[in-house]
């Protein structure tokens, strides 16, 4: 069965990570209840060289309006261990941290 477009599309991560693509409500949910929390910025399907790991309140992927995952996925932690033990495993690649909310 094939997706429809108002369907969002899925990034399968394990537990306790979340991924957000196309679901901004989703995504901006989680980060106002995970103010602690962590974010990878990352290609829709994630890959070396677009994975940049941030906290949940850093400007960069919390402020002002904008689609925040129809161009990028957004993958979702409560500790940066587990986002990096994710990168290591599977995306098999070492993560950028964000120079200004220094995660």
């Amino acid at each position: 069965m094939s997706e429809t477009p108002s369907e969002p599309k899925r990034l399968v991560v394990p537990r306790p990570l979340v991924a957000f693509v196309d679901d901004d409500a989703g995504y901006l949910g989680w980060i106002a209840a995970n103010k602690d929390g962590y974010v990878l910025n990352a290609h829709r399907r994630p890959t070396l060289g677009r994975l940049t790991l941030h906290r949940a309140t850093c400007r960069w992927v919390s402020s002002g309006e904008r689609p925040w995952t129809a161009d990028h996925a957004k993958i979702c932690a409560p500790a940066t261990a587990v986002i990096e033990d994710w990168v290591a495993t599977l995306v098999l690649g070492d993560l950028d941290r964000c120079h200004f909310c220094e995660p």
